[in-house]
């Protein structure tokens, strides 16, 4: 079973911009890759064989996703408590002139 997680993050990494919609397209592509590289093969593979890929492949795509959803979690922290900050400066006249 091959791991497909190197794969799925550097193809997330290059990505223009990384959204939802931007991530669900590639990860469609993938799949359509597999199971196109998939029926290539010969000889053919299994139907046990072909499950495990792409479970394999699915598997790398919920890793990619919490790791997304990790980053994503991480930005709105760190905006939210520089917000706080900027708020906690200007009462004190600490803020920009």
């Amino acid at each position: 079973m091959t791991d497909y997680y190197p794969l799925i993050s550097g193809a997330i990494a290059g990505l223009e911009k990384n959204t939802d919609e931007q991530r669900g397209r590639l990860y469609e592509h993938a799949r359509m890759m597999l199971l196109r590289q998939l029926s290539k093969m010969r000889p053919p593979r299994t139907a046990s064989e072909t499950i495990s890929e792409r479970l394999a492949l699915e598997e790398a795509i919920r890793k990619a996703e919490a790791e997304a959803t990790r980053r994503l979690r991480e930005v709105a922290r760190l905006a939210a408590q520089g917000e706080g900050t900027a708020k906690s400066n200007r009462r004190w006249g600490l803020g920009r002139k």
